[in-house]
């Protein structure tokens, strides 16, 4: 495995370790299997359902949407306090999915504990 692809994978189980739901009420995926960055996405939902994550928030509903009309996947979180945010990911990778929505969880976690 070429030193690149390592470094990919590592930044991605990073990634993945320090995302936590307990900020979110909702989750929502919505995926088209047919549009061509599904895969970044599906690897996302396969990771924020893993049960470490689930654990940080047991409450957070995690729903997924499968549609059939060549659309972007978007991925549509409600947070506790009810502020809602759309992280729309037709051209993200899966890391830059899993970075973007830690983002909001650490930030949405900040707003809500002060």
């Amino acid at each position: 495995m070429s030193s690149t692809v390592r470094a990919l994978w590592q930044a991605v189980g990073q990634a993945s370790k320090a995302l936590h739901l307990e900020s979110f009420k909702r989750v929502t995926v919505r995926i088209d299997p047919f549009h061509s960055n599904a895969t970044a996405v599906r690897d996302f939902l396969s990771h924020v359902s893993a049960s470490r994550v689930r654990l940080t928030n047991p409450e957070c509903s995690l729903k997924t949407e499968v549609l059939c009309d060549r659309s972007e996947p978007t991925i549509d979180i409600v947070f506790v306090d009810g502020r809602r945010a759309v992280v729309r990911c037709g051209h993200l990778s899966c890391l830059e999915v899993l970075q973007t929505v830690g983002q909001l969880g650490a930030a949405g976690h900040g707003q809500g504990s002060q």
